[in-house]
């Protein structure tokens, strides 16, 4: 609703909520026990999923996405490149410019990340109810799609 103001209560509310949701998603999805066993660092495989739905990009874009220092970003990177999930690639219209992608073996490291994600999320998620998951899924999509009306206004 355009015009709508809310008042200091729901905006301290609404931005302590959003503040608490990173860190909770963060703990569901870096203490599952699989991730542990990647010898990975999070920036690193945030690096990974950028790339996926990114594609290549500059180390700089990549380094904004991940709100981190371009030096942080080529320490993440160069172990990615060493396993072959990503490949460095010169820019041709700037040579100085280092692009990355991630590889087919990336996209397989990922894709067998998510399968065990999923199976160790779902038995989390059946102590709820069958109301808790219908609730849980209604209400990730509809921040999902509120997140990403937001972001695009915030670029």
């Amino acid at each position: 609703i355009k015009g709508f103001i809310m008042n200091d209560s729901d905006k301290e509310s609404l931005i302590g909520n959003l503040l608490k949701l990173l860190p909770s998603y963060n703990h569901c999805f870096h203490n599952f026990s699989y991730i542990r066993s990647l010898d990975l660092t999070k920036t690193q495989l945030k690096v990974l999923i950028i790339l996926k739905q990114h594609g290549d990009m500059s180390m700089s874009k990549l380094a904004d996405l991940l709100s981190t220092s371009r030096e942080q970003t080529t320490r993440a990177v160069s172990p990615l490149a060493d396993r072959d999930y990503i490949i460095r690639l010169t820019n041709e219209k700037n040579r100085r410019i280092l692009n990355v992608a991630i590889t087919q073996s990336g996209l397989d490291f990922l894709q067998n990340l998510r399968k065990n994600y999923a199976v160790q999320l779902l038995e989390s998620i059946e102590m709820l109810s069958e109301k808790e998951i219908n609730d849980f899924i209604k209400s990730l999509n509809i921040i999902i799609n509120t997140l990403e009306k937001i972001a695009v206004k915030m670029e």
